[in-house]
């Protein structure tokens, strides 16, 4: 315990938030958790006192439910989650699986869920500076709505949609398989009016663990360090970075990391680090124009796109992004295996605009 608050300690004087993963929509591994028929007494296959009796709410596919309809199950995990808060001084939390809290896999609803969810983002919230994230994947935007308008108090949530419409742009070798219009859909997604109560990523621990392999290696299988591994890989990290949202990368994401992401993880290889120093670069100088570091790209950190150019038989789009007078900075994308040596396209005002950064 004070090795992990002493490294908390370290990334907070680095500049690091920490944020931490909660998983309490079960308690892992029947019969193996500490939790498990927790008072010996276990009849006719039920799970103790922490877990629901019937079994339609005690069972999801990684353990069994809590069951929060009792006082003290809930008690028991909002206090764990202000634990964390005030003896860690951990900066958030993402909570893991919400769509199996406050109900069966997002299908109708699970007794307690909803009240929990509400309850611990309320009390968290009694401790100032905390980002609440959940991991829902259903499209429900009460999630990230506030609790006093029917939500549930999240900051934001995964947006599982925008991974699926830019790697499917990226990933495959046929051209005219790519979706420009699911990419333009996927720049203009939100909640509730706000694109930033989503998360959006190309790669996580879900996409690269259970059947998902790393986009570089779903691009090229044969080579993920090929010339077009890279290429469209950067292309969707381009995207990523450049729309709005909370954007998440993923570990060894930024030098082209390979293999599947497994229980117990295998450690990331920092030899590739070198060998795709140049990926590497991109990232920085993507993140520094997010950022707005040269005082030239304020847009990118505002909530406003418009996507005023889609071509579907080239697979090329452009959007505009802004925050504010004299804030426009223009995106264009080339999704086609072709280098163009014109293509004309409409700017949204004349004067002079300057190349920030171009991938090639």
């Amino acid at each position: 315990p004070d090795d992990l608050r002493m490294l908390i300690d370290r990334a907070h004087t680095l500049g690091i938030s920490v944020v931490l993963d909660l998983v309490y929509n079960h308690y892992d591994g029947w019969k193996k958790a500490p939790l498990y028929c927790f008072d010996g007494d276990c009849p006719d296959g039920t799970s103790g006192p922490y877990f629901f009796t019937d079994p339609k709410y005690r069972s999801t596919p990684w353990g069994p439910r809590p069951d929060f309809t009792r006082p003290e199950v809930a008690d028991f995990i909002v206090d764990n989650v202000l634990a964390w808060r005030r003896e860690y001084r951990i900066d958030g939390f993402r909570w893991d699986s919400v769509s199996n809290i406050r109900a069966i896999d997002g299908n109708g609803s699970v007794p307690g869920g909803i009240a929990l969810l509400r309850r611990a983002n309320a009390q968290t919230r009694t401790i100032p500076g905390a980002l609440l994230i959940a991991e829902d994947l259903k499209g429900y935007g009460a999630i990230t709505d506030a609790s006093e308008s029917g939500g549930m108090g999240f900051d934001t949530q995964w947006d599982g949609g925008f991974h699926w419409a830019v790697t499917s742009a990226v990933s495959g070798y046929d051209d005219n398989a790519r979706n420009v219009f699911a990419v333009r859909d996927a720049l203009y997604g939100r909640y509730n009016g706000d694109p930033f109560q989503r998360v959006i990523y190309t790669e996580s621990h879900d996409t690269v663990g259970n059947t998902g392999t790393r986009l570089p290696s779903q691009i090229d299988p044969t080579d993920p360090g090929s010339f077009a591994a890279r290429k469209r890989s950067m292309l969707a990290a381009g995207i990523l970075l450049t729309a709005p949202g909370v954007p998440m990368l993923f570990q060894g994401q930024e030098f082209l990391s390979v293999g599947r992401f497994a229980d117990p993880p295998a450690p990331v290889d920092w030899a590739r680090l070198t060998a795709h120093a140049r990926v590497l670069d991109f990232y920085r100088d993507l993140i520094a124009l997010r950022q707005n570091r040269g005082g030239a790209t304020a847009g990118l950190q505002g909530s406003n796109v418009d996507v005023f150019h889609v071509n579907d038989a080239a697979k090329v789009i452009a959007y505009r992004r802004w925050a504010g007078a004299d804030s426009d900075v223009i995106v264009l994308a080339n999704f086609m295996n072709k280098a163009y040596t014109r293509y004309d396209i409409g700017l949204p005002a004349g004067g002079t605009w300057r190349v920030r950064m171009n991938s090639d």
